[in-house]
């Protein structure tokens, strides 16, 4: 079990990974998370991101460190995100899929989750930008149902980041 969820993860990391794209707009973005929700806890979390696509639509793929319910976790992404450009600024609602792996002392458990979210971005000169992100996080940890009544969240997702452009500039 342990060698087949590993090697789902690797492939969901590696491949999707594209190592050379034609895409118009690449970016890299890291930012800092916070989880609040409706059970008695506070997660935080960092994060680091890749954006693939054009000024309207953009693959997400990343990677997160954080502390949740059930300690702490590392999860990939997956995801999409749509866009309006004004200026300087780009407005945006995309969603997540997240897999990844509880580091419970006793074993390493599976996470599976989802995350949909809203949007703002602020260009700063030609190439760094500021992202401001506000959305619903589910999460699971089917694992920990044995040690304990909350194997799942629905979490507020409030991020705050900086990135750089890495493509060509667009209009």
């Amino acid at each position: 079990m342990k060698i087949q969820f590993f090697l789902i993860y690797a492939f969901v990391v590696l491949v999707f990974i594209p190592l050379k794209t034609s895409a118009q707009y690449k970016d890299f973005s890291l930012s800092a998370n916070y989880f609040p929700s409706l059970n008695p806890h506070r997660d935080f979390g960092l994060q680091a991101n890749m954006h693939f696509g054009d000024e309207r639509a953009r693959l997400n793929l990343g990677g997160e460190f954080r502390t949740a319910l059930w300690g702490n976790q590392l999860t990939s992404q997956l995801g999409y995100l749509r866009l309006v450009k004004n200026g300087n600024l780009s407005f945006g609602a995309g969603g997540d899929l997240n897999l990844g792996v509880a580091l419970f002392v006793n074993r390493p458990m599976l996470v599976i989750g989802t995350t949909g979210y809203l949007m703002v971005q602020q260009t700063i000169g030609k190439r760094l930008f500021a992202r401001s992100t506000l959305g619903l996080r589910y999460a699971n940890c089917p694992g920990y149902s044995d040690y304990s009544q909350f194997s799942n969240t629905l979490e507020a997702d409030f991020r705050l980041g900086m990135g750089v452009r890495l493509g060509k500039e667009l209009e």
